[in-house]
């Protein structure tokens, strides 16, 4: 145990009664947010290969992280439960659906807590890490294989900046909107109006990191109302517009 944590992972001491301060004044920092980016953005595209390149750059450069707590075993579940998080909300905007993304975050975490070894967790976190980038690469494939959500899911994409209703898509494929509702469900684990809507908010996010504000994306994309994407917005993603604003010092 101690042999993987020497070479793998470094934890941040926590002596000073200014955690702050602290960390401005440490030679030793957390592993870069711009590293975490780019690994997760992996899950999110489906890219197993390059999530596992990731997984072994991280390892071999060693992860560093802040102290959550002076128990080792505490601390590693901590850090693993923050990792599957982050993994699991990568895979819902990668296009898993939120239901069976969310089942399997409640699911890792039980398991995490059950753990009674420090050293077994870091490969049980890139073993779901590559499962889930999986999971993204499959859903990214059947998106696109039934040839009448092909059609839909190229029309939504290239009217994203306009209103969209299921009544328009549907007419635009050439089937009745409940048809269509059953086959985006099938086969994408949303109903159409639920995709139209996740593929809004995701474009949002792109907005977003480009410095427009709430107001000029609701207008742009098509929502009723600043409130309306905003609730939406914090639904799916778990946090609103500002936070993310905040997280990318968009401020």
């Amino acid at each position: 145990m101690t042999n993987f944590f020497d070479k793998n992972i470094e934890i941040l001491p926590a002596d000073s009664a200014d955690p702050y301060y602290s960390g401005l004044e440490e030679e030793k920092k957390h592993t870069p947010y711009e590293t975490e980016v780019m690994f997760y953005s992996c899950i999110e595209r489906g890219d197993a290969e390059a999530a596992g390149k990731m997984l072994d750059v991280l390892w071999s450069n060693r992860v560093v992280v802040g102290r959550m707590s002076n128990n080792q075993l505490k601390q590693m579940q901590y850090f693993a439960i923050c990792c599957i998080t982050l993994a699991t909300r990568a895979a819902i905007r990668g296009g898993v659906s939120e239901t069976v993304a969310y089942n399997l975050s409640d699911e890792y975490i039980r398991k995490i807590d059950s753990m009674k070894k420090a050293e077994d967790i870091p490969s049980f976190l890139a073993e779901k890490a590559i499962e889930l980038t999986g999971m993204v690469d499959k859903a990214s494939k059947i998106k696109i294989s039934h040839p009448v959500i092909k059609k839909a899911v190229h029309y939504i994409e290239q009217n994203l900046y306009q209103k969209i209703t299921p009544q328009q898509v549907a007419t635009y494929c050439s089937v009745s909107k409940d048809h269509l509702s059953i086959l985006f469900k099938d086969n994408t684990g949303y109903t159409t109006a639920k995709y139209i809507l996740s593929q809004k908010l995701r474009e949002s996010r792109r907005l977003i990191e480009r410095g427009f504000s709430n107001s000029q994306i609701a207008y742009q994309l098509g929502f009723c109302s600043e409130s309306h994407f905003i609730a939406k917005y914090k639904e799916l993603y778990g946090n609103t517009p500002g936070a993310e604003r905040k997280s990318l010092n968009l401020f």
